[in-house]
């Protein structure tokens, strides 16, 4: 018998009934709760019980050959390259760069935020592509999407029209800053999914830069109109000491009266291999945040935007995952991105970086075979020597792709987020609840 290069075992901080530890597979996607015996027979690698030895190599943590389990990875991970071009595209319409703010984390913030908002020549391009394409959603986002005056109006006025007409959701993401400009031409072409406001920190807070106030009451009247509102707290070990003041925040404006607001927590990624001050990783995030759960009721939060708690909700009843993950995000898969100025970009962050594009869409969509495959199947984790044997890589999906291809050294660098740490931790401190979840784990 072979051990799984995927298997991740930790001691439960609290254990499930006469079990204290569990066992995760990134690969084949299986969580099991173990007993400390058998755990101490797998660090050994010595199964001596045809049972458990049975049960472990169906789940995917053993193999009875030695290659057995490259094998299976490798026809996996053509088999996804295979399929990737064959997918539907999502569909991001970034309307403008230009925005009313200037968040200091902003991935934007050296692209050249030049006053040209997306036309309605291009946005008929767009819905002539997608038209045969079985696409029933698309996105919005900016810069601002939903910006003060007549061209950004006009912009959206037509993608929601045509949306409308080709019976297409559409989600937006905005600072909600304007929402309520926006709201007579919702209830006139009702193709919204959800708008999806940010919050950096409370009112009072020196380093939030927004305007909550009129956010909030924005979105109050977004909720009133009967449109679903998602409201994404960035965090940050200073924003999570104050969730609590965000949630009175949220009390006093009525937001909480409606069911369709929708509050999550995101943390702050850092997706340049050049090191930023005062960066927090993930890690230290996730951490405070299952810190200050402990002391506070945030059931009403959702905290998918973490890696592995992202993982674990795609997890089926039976304690298996959906599928291994090969790539970061749909940038390496399916995703299309048409800015403004014409181009197509992979990626929200590489948008306004012209040698980055993948096309092009003035009169037709076109597109760059050469740079389509650098990111469809060059970045794909198989082929990423830096990650593919570490046992967390099919849950994090290897390296982003955007932060390889945007540094300018010669020597290129892998941007690691040390997910491992996060996975270890989380499995540690939270993993005795799984078993009340969706998700719930095997036992051997």
């Amino acid at each position: 018998m072979f051990p799984s290069k995927y298997n991740i075992l930790e001691k439960l901080n609290s254990p499930v009934e006469n079990y204290n530890f569990i066992l995760l597979n990134s690969f084949t996607g299986s969580i099991d709760y173990i007993d400390e015996a058998t755990a101490k027979k797998i660090l050994s690698n010595n199964i001596d019980d045809i049972n458990v030895s049975d049960y472990l190599i169906c789940r995917g943590y053993y193999y009875n050959e030695i290659d057995e389990e490259f094998n299976k990875v490798q026809a996996l991970s053509n088999f996804v390259i295979d399929k990737n071009p064959k997918k539907k595209p999502k569909i991001i319409l970034l309307t403008t760069y230009s925005c009313n703010y200037n968040c200091h984390y902003c991935y934007q913030n050296n692209i050249d935020r030049n006053n040209r908002y997306i036309s309605e020549d291009q946005i008929h391009t767009i819905y002539e592509y997608i038209r045969n394409k079985e696409i029933s959603e698309i996105d919005l986002i900016g810069g601002e999407p939903l910006l003060n005056n007549d061209k950004s109006y006009n912009s959206i006025k037509e993608i929601l029209k045509l949306s409308y007409q080709n019976k297409i959701s559409v989600r937006i993401i905005t600072n909600g800053s304007y929402l309520d400009h926006y709201i007579g031409i919702f209830k006139k072409y009702p193709s919204i999914k959800f708008v999806q406001i940010t919050i950096d920190g409370p009112i009072d807070d020196k380093k939030n830069a927004r305007d909550n106030k009129q956010i909030y009451r924005n979105a109050k009247l977004a909720l009133d109109s009967g449109i679903k509102v998602a409201c994404r707290i960035n965090i940050d070990i200073n924003t999570l000491q104050k969730l609590n003041l965000i949630f009175n925040e949220f009390e006093k404006y009525k937001l909480m009266e409606h069911t369709s607001f929708r509050p999550y927590v995101s943390p702050i990624h850092n997706h340049d291999c050049d090191e930023i001050e005062n960066f927090v990783s993930e890690f230290e995030i996730l951490k405070e945040y299952l810190n200050q759960k402990k002391c506070n009721n945030f059931d009403m939060l959702s905290d998918k935007n973490f890696i592995i708690t992202e993982y674990l909700s795609n997890t089926k009843i039976d304690g298996q995952a959906k599928s291994p993950r090969f790539y970061r995000c749909e940038a390496n898969a399916n995703q299309l991105v048409f800015d403004p100025f014409g181009f197509i970009y992979p990626c929200i962050e590489a948008a306004g970086t012209n040698k980055h594009n993948i096309g092009s869409f003035d009169s037709e969509v076109k597109f760059n075979i050469e740079n389509l495959k650098m990111w469809r199947e060059k970045r794909i984790v198989t082929n990423q020597n830096e990650c593919i044997n570490c046992p967390a890589c099919f849950i994090c999906g290897g390296d982003c792709s955007w932060s390889y291809f945007n540094t300018e050294k010669s020597v290129k660098k892998i941007m690691c987020q040390d997910i491992i740490k996060s996975i270890s931790f989380y499995l540690q401190e939270e993993g005795h609840k799984l078993h009340n979840t969706s998700c719930i784990p095997g036992r051997i």
